[in-house]
């Protein structure tokens, strides 16, 4: 009986070292669940300001490009009066570059 009871002493001795083992294990694994989480949240609201760094963005290049659609609209604006400029003096400027149409007095 008594070599029974030493077995049966064992064997709980074991199971509760076991149990202590599997506690600890379950412990560990729920302290890398809490921090698994934390990392995720700390992703979803990184991903969360990069989204509104991107819209931001888009609305600010949309913004750019009406800017720069306007300037090349003022640039070639500027380029036709300037043709349009050039045309009408290129008579005169002709004109004035004939020795023939200067005064006697320059001659």
């Amino acid at each position: 009986m008594t070599s029974a009871a030493g077995q049966i002493s064992s064997s709980s001795q074991s199971v509760a070292q076991g149990s202590s083992e599997q506690a600890a294990s379950i412990e560990e694994t729920s302290a890398s669940s809490e921090e698994i989480n934390s990392i995720a949240r700390r992703n979803a609201e990184s991903a969360k300001q990069a989204e509104a760094l991107v819209r931001k963005s888009e609305l600010e290049l949309a913004e750019m490009n009406g800017h720069l659609e306007t300037m090349v609209t003022a640039m070639s604006d500027i380029k036709e009066s300037s043709d349009h400029v050039s045309q009408t003096m290129e008579p005169s400027t002709r004109s004035l570059l004939k020795p023939t149409s200067w005064p006697l007095t320059l001659q």
